[in-house]
Formats: structure tokens, C-alpha cells, sequence
């Protein structure tokens, strides 16, 4: 049973923020349509500002809301046809006893839960996915309709092209068939930080998706139009089969698709190389420790240390990264997340002691995961984006969760993905579609595109990482940028290959 909510709260932040945009809700409204005469609910009332602008006179419309606060400013608002219920809509949906004609809702965004209450929630919902609790509102919400019946929320967009967010996917292509989605960015919402970029209004109808159902799409995250003069036209749709084909992938607009293919031979990262996040020690103030001569400057959690006296710099033996160190020099360089220079030396180091790799060891919050792949040569890519994508080049080293570890199958290619991920390609056109959020999960990573450029491709580019090293990174955009553009444009000087060098499957992605 889940806590009840006149209990104390088994959410620590009810994660609300009250936005009165007239354009947003307008549109929300309209793509509601009329409710005269049906039965509404709306599963998170706040103060109103859905309820009090309907088209129309509803029957009956249920106003769900956890905050007694808003209660009261609810009942003050008192049609004849207005129900207030002072209750947890995730508790009190089993029991509402209604099926609904229309739902329309603003649910709140990254919820946090206590771990019972969490608990409770996966066990009362096994076949929905309840750790982003807008997704959860979402699905009840439409299981709260009739066959055929109307929903339209405003949520984040994650849900899109999110791994872990392919079970809110699912279910609408089996049980709520969107009609309409509308992406815009979250400044919309000027006085608001919800830590999400994008938001989108989804609407669609209680029933499974058809291959032949189109599907209007307006992507007005980078304009700054009304939402009110948006108009859905042929060309904004897409298809029912489209949305079905891509729904393990991830739902991006078909023309976004178009301009990451490649018309020569291409693959993608995860086909070419291993993409792994990294160690967790559970406690970084313990086991991290950085330069206190060239501090870091942005200090996160650590020790300062004696870098000469307690960072084992020389490459570490079999036995050393099987067991630990012993003595003084416990410590090796360890490469944490953010953007780092190409060349970048790191000034963190991490405990490697045979007590440490006990502690890492030990059930609990440490993961030592993907220990093979510490002090290879390597790419440390950010897991948090800072709105373009990088690479820095690391070997020797241990990576912590905070980077996701690109080690090519083949050394040869790692000069020249060391290029291409740093570029502005994937930064402007790759990344908004795989990974338009903050983070760069593996699991996004391993989808990017990637050109199979051939052996004399693969030594341009080290001869120019090779002159980097000499002169400077950037010393050498141009050179670079030109060398990108051209194998954007398939010239076959950088693509010759024999027959057998093709692995089988390339090609455009």
C-alpha cells in the first residue's frame, strides 16, 4: 500500500513551479478542444490555471491536488461542475472510479520520492516506469480515459529520444496514440529553472498507434514565434510506421535523421569502439585527492595532496592494477568529468592502495565497473554536456562515472575520432538529435555517426593530432576544420579502402 498522503510527505520536493504562460496553456486548451457536457480530470490542479480556462462547460471535472495550499485557492474557483480532490493523484488514481473523456494536466517534473515510497510505486505499477515521475502521470493519466478518449500534457521532452525512457514510448504507441507533439525551449518560461532544455506539449487520443496515423510535429525549440501562430501542415507530420520503426531508437524528426547521414561508407561509434563510464568510489572526499600546487579550478570534492610525493605517474604492472599499491605513492591520475583541453593533464589522482580497492570493491555506493579499461590509451568524453560535445585524449589513467571511456578497437582510429568528436558537426547537428539533453550517456555516445574513412583518412589525421601536440590544438582548427569538411563531403582520397578493410554492414547510418 502507499503511504497516504495526509501522512507526512512521502515526497522530499513536490517539485512545483506555478507558470501562468498564456501562449503554453492556449495551446494546451485548444488542442483539448470543447469539453461541454464530458467528464475532465486533471491530476495535478495546482492553482487553477488549466481549470479555470476551459472551452467549454465540462459535466464533471476532477481536480486532483496533493498541496492543501492550492486547495483552498481551488475552492474558490466553485462552478457547479467542479469536483476538488485533496489527494496524491499516484495513490488515488486506482481508486477515482472513473473513466474520463478528457485528461489534461502540467505534472511535476524529477519528483523525489522516499526509497518506501518508491518501492511502493514499482510494486503497484510493475509494467510502468516510475523513476521519472512525469512519465508515471502520464501513463495513468491516459488509463484514466475512455477508448478514443482526449489527453494533452506538458512535459519534458526527454521522453523523446531517452534509453531509459523507452518504456513511456511503448506505451504510447500501444495505448495513447499522440496526434500532436510541439517542442520549445524551457526559457518559455522565463522565471523558471526546471532543469530540463526542451518541454513539449503531447496530445494525442486513448487508443493503440496505426501505421497510417499522421502525426503533426512542430519543432519550435529554436524560435521565438508565438506558439499561438504555429500551424500544423503536411510537411510537419510524420507517420505512424515512422514513430513505430523508431521507437527503441528514439523519436526525432525525420529531416533532424536526414542530416547526420553520411553518403559515404559510414558506421557508428559504438560498432568501432568501446564506450564505458567509469569508477565511483562512494566517497570522493576520502579517495580523491588533486594537485595542491595546481589546484583544479573548479574544486570539487577531494584532498588536497603532494602530487610528486603520493601520485604514482609510471605505468602501473599487472599486479599493481590487479592488486594496489603499496608505500608513499598510493595515489594514480584519475580523469573526472567536464570539459577538458585535447591535451589536457589531469591534476586529479584517486587512491589505488589494496585498502581502496577493497573499499571500491565492497557492496554499497562504489562501483568499480569497467576496470579493464582503466589506464588505456584512450577518449575521455564529458557525461555532462555544456551544449557541445568534446574529447580529450587519456592513457594511464582511471576515468570516474563522470566520463564516458572511448577506446577504439583498431588504435588507429583514435587521431582522427579525437578530431571528428570535437567538431562542429557533432556539437550542432549529431548531438541535439541523439542526445538533446544534459547528459551523454554512453548509451548516446555509441549512436553517433561516424565516417569509415579509409588508412590514408586515418594517417591524415594523426600527422595532424601529431602537429597539434607540437603547435597546439588550436593552432590547427583550420587545418582541421578543412580536413572535416572534406570527409563530410566524401572525398575519395580520404575514403579509399580495400574491399576487405569494409566492415560487413557499413554504410549510411
Amino acid at each position: 500500500m502507499l503511504p497516504s498522503s495526509a501522512a507526512a510527505s512521502p515526497i522530499r520536493d513536490l517539485r512545483q513551479f506555478y507558470t501562468d504562460s498564456a501562449e503554453i496553456h492556449g495551446l494546451m486548451l485548444q488542442l483539448l478542444g470543447d469539453v461541454s457536457g464530458k467528464s475532465v480530470l486533471e491530476p495535478c490542479a495546482g492553482r487553477g490555471a488549466l481549470v479555470s480556462r476551459l472551452d467549454g462547460s465540462p459535466s464533471r471535472l476532477d481536480a486532483v491536488e496533493i498541496d492543501g495550499r492550492n486547495i483552498e485557492i481551488l475552492k474558490l474557483y466553485s462552478p457547479p461542475w467542479l469536483n476538488v480532490i485533496h489527494a496524491d493523484f499516484l495513490e488515488e488514481c486506482p481508486t477515482l472510479g472513473r473513466s474520463y473523456d478528457a485528461v489534461i494536466c502540467n505534472p511535476p517534473y524529477g519528483l523525489r520520492p522516499t526509497p518506501e515510497y518508491r518501492l511502493a510505486l514499482r510494486h503497484r505499477y510493475p509494467d510502468l516506469y516510475v523513476t521519472e515521475s512525469y512519465g508515471l502521470f502520464l501513463c495513468l493519466g491516459i488509463r484514466s480515459l475512455v477508448p478514443g478518449g482526449r489527453y494533452v500534457y506538458i512535459v519534458p521532452d526527454t521522453f523523446l529520444t531517452s534509453h531509459n525512457l523507452r518504456p513511456i514510448r511503448r506505451f504510447l504507441l500501444t495505448e495513447g496514440a499522440p496526434t500532436h507533439i510541439v517542442r520549445f525551449s524551457a526559457t518559455r518560461f522565463q522565471t523558471v529553472d526546471f532543469n530540463y532544455g526542451r518541454l513539449c506539449v503531447i496530445a494525442g487520443n486513448r487508443h493503440s498507434l496505426a501505421n497510417e496515423d499522421a502525426v503533426a510535429w512542430i519543432d519550435e525549440a529554436p524560435s521565438e514565434r508565438s506558439l499561438n501562430s504555429i500551424c500544423f501542415d503536411a510537411s510537419s507530420r510524420v507517420s505512424g510506421t515512422y514513430l513505430s520503426e523508431r521507437t527503441e531508437a528514439g523519436w526525432v524528426q525525420p529531416s533532424k535523421i536526414a542530416a547526420i547521414n553520411f553518403s559515404c561508407p559510414s558506421t557508428t561509434l559504438g560498432e568501432i569502439a568501446e564506450c564505458r563510464t567509469g569508477l565511483y568510489t562512494g566517497d570522493n572526499l576520502r579517495f580523491c585527492g588533486y594537485n595542491r600546487d595546481r589546484p583544479p579550478a573548479r574544486r570539487l570534492n577531494g584532498q588536497p595532496i603532494d602530487w610528486p610525493a603520493e601520485v604514482h605517474l609510471n605505468r602501473l604492472d599487472v599486479k599493481e592494477r590487479e592488486h594496489g599499491l603499496t608505500g608513499n605513492k598510493r595515489f594514480v591520475p584519475l580523469i573526472r568529468g567536464g570539459c577538458r583541453h585535447p591535451f589536457a593533464e589531469t591534476r586529479w589522482a584517486v587512491d589505488w592502495s589494496g585498502e581502496a580497492l577493497e573499499a571500491y570493491r565492497q557492496k554499497g555506493k562504489a562501483r568499480l565497473q569497467n576496470r579493464r579499461f582503466y589506464f588505456r590509451r584512450g577518449l575521455a568524453v564529458p557525461m555532462v554536456s555544456t551544449g557541445r560535445l568534446s574529447a580529450s585524449l587519456m592513457s594511464d589513467a582511471v576515468f570516474d562515472q563522470g566520463v564516458v571511456g572511448v577506446f577504439p578497437h583498431n588504435e588507429a582510429w583514435l587521431e582522427f575520432l579525437l578530431i571528428y568528436l570535437n567538431g562542429a558537426f557533432v556539437s550542432n547537428t549529431v548531438k541535439p538529435v541523439l542526445s538533446p539533453g544534459a547528459n551523454n550517456s554512453a548509451n548516446y555516445i555509441k549512436r553517433i555517426p561516424v565516417p569509415w574513412v579509409g588508412p590514408a583518412g586515418l594517417e591524415e589525421a594523426r600527422q595532424i593530432v601529431e602537429q597539434a601536440v607540437i603547435d597546439g590544438w588550436e593552432s590547427t582548427a583550420q587545418m582541421r576544420e578543412a580536413f572535416l569538411r572534406r570527409a563530410h563531403a566524401n572525398e575519395p582520397a580520404l575514403f579509399a579502402f580495400e574491399e576487405a578493410e569494409l566492415p560487413e554492414g557499413s554504410g549510411k547510418v
